[in-house]
């Protein structure tokens, strides 16, 4: 039993989800550039069922994320009350970090969409908050490669990816509702209110606590707002333990189907469109510049100002070369990019170049990040 476990724990770990996300990316990319993309596309736009108008790209962003919302809010939830956030003196170095680490990209990404369209382009001024996400499903792989990474450097990655998340979540509850209708969002408080009494008793099953984060999810989407955030309350409603087993038991499915099956539906952009034109785009810039400038000048600059300034005590590990590459690997923006992505850009083309902005601003950032990193680490082997 305890080599089963330990097998399930490797399967689910960041570095396979990592491995299977880039394999959905290449399979989404293979499908929209090729003679597959009418087949392709058709499949993301089936209505599965009638009664519900959503389509199967829907069904995927819109539902099964919000089982990975959960998770996400299992896991904050954890840190913050127990975790290595439950002290506000280790936590408040990651978290200028990531305020600055989410500052910055966004308004990278704001000068971008309204340099290139004369502040008239609310389409592309929409994407602003597109690079402020950490993805930690790559962040996590790239430090656990090299050798010789300083402990404090991971804690200190995690506990920022964490603020990040929730950073994330917050920006999208707040900047990307459609329009809400405010008697349907009335009522999705009485489902809240019920979740809420249900943690306020501490009531550990489940089952008590699923139909009601049914119904809230099915409200907050006819209200015109995120909807897997009815993911988010039940990862925060439910008991601290009951939580845990829970996220032990989901950690499967979300590492292994179904961030791959986003990153598949959400990577779609057919390469065969690609012009200078499309690539100096401000929807296609805004992300890239904001992942791969915006974030290491974001966090960097936050944790050496308050350093600096004698605000915050140094964290050894954290400074010099090992601070610039973390501060680069930060710019793997893929999921939750993605998904902010897929919420701020309507049109078509905008969407592709958003989504195209994230892949190739990712894809240097952690590029760049593993190489300082690598040569931090020869340094240190060197001097040691």
């Amino acid at each position: 039993m305890p080599a089963g476990k330990k097998f399930s724990e490797r399967l689910s770990g960041p570095a396979v989800t990592g491995i299977l996300l880039v394999l959905a990316t290449v399979l989404g990319l293979g499908c929209a550039s090729t003679s597959l993309a009418p087949l392709y596309h058709a499949l993301l736009a089936w209505v599965p069922f009638p009664a519900f108008p959503l389509t199967m790209a829907n069904w995927i962003s819109e539902g099964l994320m919000g089982v990975f919302f959960t998770t996400l809010a299992l896991e904050i939830k954890h840190d913050l009350l127990v975790g290595p956030l439950a002290s506000p003196r280790r936590a408040a170095l990651p978290l200028v970090g990531a305020v600055g680490g989410m500052a910055v990209p966004g308004a990278v990404a704001a000068l971008c969409g309204s340099a290139f369209l004369n502040l008239a382009g609310a389409p592309a001024l929409q994407g602003w908050a597109i690079p402020t996400a950490t993805d930690a499903a790559f962040t996590v792989p790239i430090l656990a490669s090299l050798p010789r990474i300083p402990g404090n450097l991971r804690a200190f990655l995690m506990a920022l990816a964490i603020f990040d998340d929730l950073g994330a979540i917050v920006i999208m509850a707040l900047f990307y509702g459609h329009s809400p209708q405010l008697g349907i969002l009335a009522a999705a408080l009485v489902p809240l209110l019920c979740m809420g009494l249900l943690a306020w008793r501490k009531v550990p099953q489940l089952w008590a606590y699923l139909p009601f984060t049914l119904i809230l999810w099915a409200l907050l989407l006819r209200a015109g707002l995120e909807p897997t955030l009815a993911g988010v309350v039940l990862g925060f409603c439910l008991p601290l333990q009951s939580g845990h087993r829970l996220n032990r038991q989901l950690a499967l499915p979300v590492g292994l189907v179904i961030l791959p099956l986003f990153a598949f539906v959400s990577t779609g952009v057919d390469l065969r469109l690609f012009t200078p034109a499309f690539l100096a785009a401000a929807p296609f810039l805004g992300p890239a510049l904001g992942l791969v400038l915006g974030k290491p000048l974001g966090v960097c600059g936050a944790v050496w100002g308050v350093n600096r300034l004698g605000l915050l005590p140094a964290m050894p590990g954290v400074q010099g070369r090992w601070l610039l590459g973390m501060g680069m690997v930060c710019g793997i923006g893929f999921t939750m990019s993605l998904l902010i992505a897929s919420l701020a850009f309507g049109g078509a083309l905008p969407l592709m170049q958003a989504r195209l902005g994230v892949l190739a601003g990712s894809l240097i950032a952690a590029l760049t990040g593993w190489l300082t990193l690598r040569r931090a680490c020869q340094l240190s082997a060197l001097s040691a």
